[in-house]
């Protein structure tokens, strides 16, 4: 047992490396305003829009920036809106998009926010679609908060594009609202992927690790290290509690996905390994007080290809 266990500790710290290529990228150009608004167009601007880089980061960083978009059109429930560049998406493939942003309450105008993430049918995002699950409406003010939505590509979906929208609904004055710290991420695992799933193959396992020790009990954060391997946290982030890989063995004579783990924990667990194309799922429990050993299941999904 300690040999393995030094043989993941191992495996461990050469593939931290592998921890940036590995975790899911922001889709979106110049998504923290650092110092200027490169990469976002306004939606008629002058007339319904006006965007401006402000040095006022949201986090209070004094290196970066966000963007002060404000609906200016004279009348009410105009489109208007501050676009990030059109990026690549796949559709039927799952989305997730956030925003920070905060409502200035000392303004004569009326309004709520509603970021969007709109898809299109060509690669220039020239032909929008409808929205679907995009739109999220906030009108809180002097509060930063952060919106966030999630869905999958809609069919003929080649492309996508954020839209920042504040909405001006009262008052002749313009309604405004700065933004900040925009994402946009693919989510594994047919959307399932969170700070407490680890998408493995290709984003085709779903890995939860749900844990009890004698006085406490929680769902394992996920850290990814590389496309088929990584480990969760239980108590502490510096702490690594269990390590995950999933393995394509889908070739003569094994014709399996193999599922190897090890701890270093001695509380109740239970990792559950989902194959996501078709729901086959593996439950591997470590009881409360013993040493959760080295589990090589080479059995363990005769799911393939």
């Amino acid at each position: 047992m300690k040999a393995s266990r030094f043989a993941w500790a191992a495996m461990l710290a050469v593939s931290v490396a592998d921890l940036a290529s590995a975790a899911s990228s922001n889709l979106v150009v110049n998504p923290h305003f650092n110092r200027d608004l490169a990469a976002w167009t306004a939606w008629d601007p002058g007339n319904s829009t006006t965007a401006i880089y402000s040095a006022t980061d949201m986090d209070g960083a004094a290196d970066s920036g966000s963007a002060l978009v404000s609906a200016v059109a004279p009348n009410n429930f105009i489109i208007t809106a501050l676009r990030s560049s059109c990026f690549p998406v796949v559709a039927g493939r799952f989305y997730r998009w956030s925003t920070k942003l905060f409502i200035p309450g000392t303004q004569s105008g009326a309004g709520v926010v509603q970021p969007g993430f709109r898809f299109s049918t060509d690669p220039a995002c020239a032909t929008l679609m409808a929205p679907t699950y995009s739109v999220t409406n906030t009108s809180v003010v002097n509060t930063t908060v952060t919106l966030h939505a999630e869905g999958p590509a809609p069919a003929g979906a080649v492309a996508g594009q954020l839209w920042l929208m504040p909405i001006k609904t009262g008052g002749s004055a313009p309604f405004s609202a700065y933004f900040d710290d925009v994402e946009v991420v693919e989510l594994g695992c047919n959307g399932l992927e969170s700070d407490t799933t680890l998408c493995l193959q290709g984003g085709r396992f779903a890995v939860t690790a749900a844990w009890q020790s004698g006085t406490a009990s929680g769902t394992g954060r996920a850290v990814q290290l590389t496309p088929d391997t990584g480990y969760f946290w239980f108590f502490n982030a510096s702490n690594v509690e269990l390590l995950i890989k999933v393995l394509d063995a889908c070739v003569v004579p094994f014709q399996h996905f193999w599922s190897f783990s090890a701890g270093l924990t001695n509380v109740q667990v239970d990792l559950t390994v989902v194959d996501t194309k078709n729901g086959t799922t593996k439950v591997y429990h470590n009881p409360l007080n013993t040493d959760y050993p080295p589990k090589l299941d080479t059995s363990a999904f005769a799911t393939c290809p």
